[in-house]
């Protein structure tokens, strides 16, 4: 990161001299200044002259005092005294110059109220000939902040901040002016959309007033074009593209930007990671726009505050062709360039033989440090008990409210999250409110595929979507609140349950082959919180099951913040309830009711008969009014389809962690269920 060079600040000596005090400015620069300075001159009177009008003569130290012209005269003013004596005298002056070795001339102070001398009160005489400092800092590209620091806490003195664009040839193309004063709130900053087209160096210039033409940008001026090296985009993640050989990233920037594009190639060595291998790599335009929920003004709940209406901009992208068991290389970029942060991901040796993949749930992520220390932890300890995963899934909740963006930055600002893909879907109580007409963030931040838009689909939120890793086809629903009101007896949302319904058929149909088929929602999907009774639209009749009819193996959720796994399910009822931890070629569909991966476990009422396992006793519990972060919970699934063995485990484990520092002091598996299928 460049800086322009601080400004100088020149604070004078006091000199006591008879019945005058000597003011006189130094500087290192042998010129004539053409501009004004800053004089601030106080002291201390008698009490007794407290409301009199004090008289300030600022005269040429060389003058004869018995005999003043008006040619010796600088400056004359006024002040009032106050209560306790106290005086203050503030202005502009003009007559200060210097000679080639940098002196400038003395000029004297004389003060007096009705006539009688006062000058000794003088306890404080200097000149700031320059009183702010700046430094230009580029934290993104595109965007300057000027940081003004006011060092002496002066009032209400005006200053004008430009920064100024050029081209390669020092033409001015365009400025940026800024009018302030000391006290107003000092930053500045310019955007992506206010550099002139062709612009390669900028420059940034104060003063107090602004009739100052700009001069030329010489060796301080900076390079627009490698100063994009400085930008690094927010809260970027990868995700599962259609299948293993593509992925897919979403990405927040500053507003306007244009042309964005993302550039990826296959990793050759360490080097990658700071000089990118531009001549190997492919280009992919993305997609973009600028965050906007504004619609919702006055539709959303009291308590979802949005208030980053164009503040960001948000970009999105698929890369494809990629091949197995390699190392890429990526970076983000738009018309300016590329931004120097470079990131790497792998892809699978042989996904359609097994892979790993992790689930999460109920995440909660605010800005307590609670919240924050709790996801965060069960997050690594997840990856460090399965460093070989090839997936996350994020079943809803992922941020405790949907319009605040400080919560996604903390969800985001971990260190897999650009290097391990993550599916992810919302939470139909935290990611967005349970109807249409509550704005959410959550379509911005993830970018999912094959995903529909109309099955299920939420404007800001998504529709449906499916992919294909390996031999397995996850499908993930976006909203499934229809169970929450048929569990309220409120009958609205068919329309949304028969779209639902035909998705998950269509994904099946297209996917016959795939060994493995996955179901993932936030709310449970087939039976409601507090007991075994299954939606009846899913199990019409003792003969008919929408999701195993359809082949679905597995149903994922959270919400409930407990573990529930239930036993093979067909049509509402159990069908092994003999086998508790491997079955082989079962019938009927088993269902996973995932706790809380952000330590927000409690317990509910349930009906064991349909469960083979509901274990709450380490899901944490009401403390105090609130609700603990001291267990969190994720499960690992194992993929094997070999010629060998084509099997499906999860396995589901518990953190303990510390009240006080929320580290993990014991991590034990809970459960483990295995399903295997054999040749027939």
């Amino acid at each position: 990161m460049k800086f322009i060079k601080r400004v100088c600040l020149i604070v004078l000596s006091i000199l006591m001299i008879l019945n005058c005090v000597s003011i006189a400015q130094a500087s290192p620069i042998a010129k004539t200044y053409d501009r004004q300075s800053y004089v601030a001159i106080a002291g201390t009177a008698d009490e007794t002259y407290a409301g009199f009008s004090a008289d300030l003569l600022l005269v040429k130290s060389t003058s004869d005092k018995d005999n003043i012209t008006k040619e010796d005269i600088g400056y004359i003013g006024q002040t009032i005294i106050e209560a306790d004596g106290d005086y203050r005298f503030e202005f502009y002056f003009d007559k200060f110059t210097y000679d080639e070795s940098g002196t400038v001339d003395n000029y004297e102070i004389i003060l007096n109220v009705n006539g009688e001398n006062i000058t000794p009160s003088v306890t404080r005489a200097e000149v700031m000939s320059e009183f702010v400092s700046f430094q230009i800092d580029f934290e993104k590209f595109g965007t300057a902040v000027a940081e003004i620091e006011n060092m002496y806490n002066l009032k209400a003195i005006e200053y004008t901040t430009i920064i100024a664009f050029y081209s390669n040839e020092n033409k001015l193309l365009g400025i940026k002016r800024f009018i302030k004063k000391t006290g107003d709130d000092p930053n500045v900053t310019y955007g992506y959309n206010d550099i002139p087209d062709g612009t390669s160096k900028a420059k940034a210039f104060i003063w107090e007033r602004g009739s100052h033409m700009i001069p030329l940008a010489k060796d301080e001026a900076f390079d627009v074009v490698a100063h994009t090296e400085n930008r690094e985009v927010m809260m970027l993640t990868i995700a599962p593209g259609k299948d293993e050989t593509e992925r897919n990233f979403a990405w927040y920037d500053i507003p306007g930007v244009e042309d964005v594009r993302i550039q990826y190639a296959v990793k050759t060595g360490e080097d990658d990671l700071t000089t990118f291998p531009e001549e190997n790599a492919t280009t992919v335009s993305a997609t973009y726009g600028d965050v906007d929920v504004s619609e919702y003004e006055g539709l959303k709940a009291n308590s979802y505050i949005f208030t980053y209406n164009n503040e960001y901009s948000w970009g999105k992208a698929t890369i494809k062709n990629l091949e197995k068991g390699k190392s890429y290389v990526y970076r983000i970029g738009d018309k300016f360039g590329w931004c120097n942060k470079i990131y790497e991901f792998k892809t699978d040796e042989a996904p359609e033989e097994g892979f790993k993949f992790i689930l999460f749930s109920d995440e909660h992520s605010t800005t307590e440090e609670s919240s924050i220390a709790a996801m965060t932890l069960s997050r690594e300890k997840a990856i460090e008990t399965a460093p070989d995963a090839s997936i996350v899934y994020a079943l809803g909740d992922n941020v405790d409210l949907p319009g605040y963006e400080s919560y996604y930055e903390n969800y985001f600002n971990r260190k897999d999250m650009t290097s391990l893909p993550l599916a992810a879907i919302p939470g139909s109580t935290h990611d967005y409110m349970w109807t249409h007409q509550d704005a959410s963030l959550f379509g911005y931040h993830f970018n999912m595929p094959n995903q529909s838009d109309t099955s299920g689909y939420i404007k800001n939120v998504g529709g449906n979507y499916w992919y294909r890793y390996g031999d397995v086809l996850f499908i993930g629903i976006m909203h499934n609140w229809h169970t929450y009101h048929k569990m309220n007896n409120t009958n609205v949302g068919d329309d949304i349950l028969e779209e639902t319904k035909e998705f998950v058929k269509l994904a099946t149909q297209e996917n016959p082959d795939a060994k493995w088929k996955i179901l993932c929602a936030h709310l449970p999907f087939g039976y409601n919180n507090d007991d075994a009774n299954y939606v009846e639209d899913f199990w019409p009749s003792a003969d008919e099951d929408f999701i195993a009819d359809n082949g679905i193996d597995v149903v994922f959720n959270g919400h409930t913040h407990r573990f529930v796994r239930s036993y093979q399910m067909y049509a509402g009822k159990p069908v092994n309830t003999d086998v508790l931890s491997e079955v082989t070629n079962p019938e009927g569909t088993v269902f996973f009711s995932l706790n809380t991966s952000g330590g927000l476990g409690k317990t509910i009422a349930r009906d064991d008969s349909w469960m083979a396992v509901c274990d709450s006793t380490g899901a944490g519990y009401l403390y105090s009014t609130r609700l603990s972060y001291f267990s969190t919970h994720y499960s690992i699934a194992t993929v094997r389809t070999t010629d060998e063995e084509c099997s499906l485990t999860i396995d589901t484990y518990q953190n303990t962690h510390d009240k006080l520092s929320y580290e993990i002091t014991k991590t034990e598996k809970i459960d483990s269920y295995k399903i295997i299928k054999t040749k027939k």
